[in-house]
C-alpha cells in the first residue's frame, strides 16, 4: 500500500475490520502514523498470530500502553548501557598497550583528524574522552 490520505487509511482499517472514526480518532492515527498506529500492532510473532483487534480504541490503547512502557524502562535501559560501556572501555585501555594508543592519536593529529584535533585545540581539554 502507497501513501494514502488519513480518511484513504480509516476507510482501508474500516475494510480490515477495524471500528474508526471522528475526528478524535482521525487525530490518533495522524499522531501515532499509519505504520506504528496499525500495522505495528496486526499480530504478535508473526502475521499467523493476527490480534483480534475489532475497534481503534483497542490498537489506541495498545499504543499507549506500549509507549508508558517504554517511557517506564527508558531511562533505566539507558543508564545501564552506558555503564556497560564505560566499563568495558575502561577495562580495554587498562589492559591495552598505552603507547600504541597515544600513537594512534598522535598520527590522527598530525593529519589534521578533526575528530582527534578539536580535543587538542580546544581551551580546557587535555585528553581525547574514550
Amino acid at each position: 500500500m502507497g501513501y494514502e490520505k488519513t480518511d484513504a487509511l480509516m476507510r482501508h482499517l474500516r475494510d480490515s475490520g477495524i471500528a474508526i472514526g471522528g475526528s478524535e480518532q482521525k487525530r490518533q492515527l495522524i499522531n501515532t502514523g499509519y505504520f506504528h498506529g496499525y500495522k505495528g500492532y496486526r499480530f504478535f510473532g508473526n502475521n499467523q498470530r493476527r490480534l483480534p483487534f475489532t475497534s481503534y480504541n483497542e490498537v489506541y490503547a495498545t499504543i499507549q500502553y506500549d509507549s508508558d512502557l517504554k517511557a517506564l524502562l527508558y531511562g533505566k535501559m539507558m543508564y545501564i548501557e552506558t555503564a556497560v560501556k564505560n566499563i568495558a572501555l575502561e577495562s580495554i585501555l587498562v589492559n591495552a598497550d598505552s603507547e600504541s594508543i597515544q600513537s594512534s592519536l598522535a598520527n590522527a593529529y598530525k593529519k589534521n583528524n578533526l575528530k582527534i584535533t578539536h580535543f587538542y585545540n580546544s581551551v580546557g581539554y587535555s585528553d581525547v574522552p574514550i
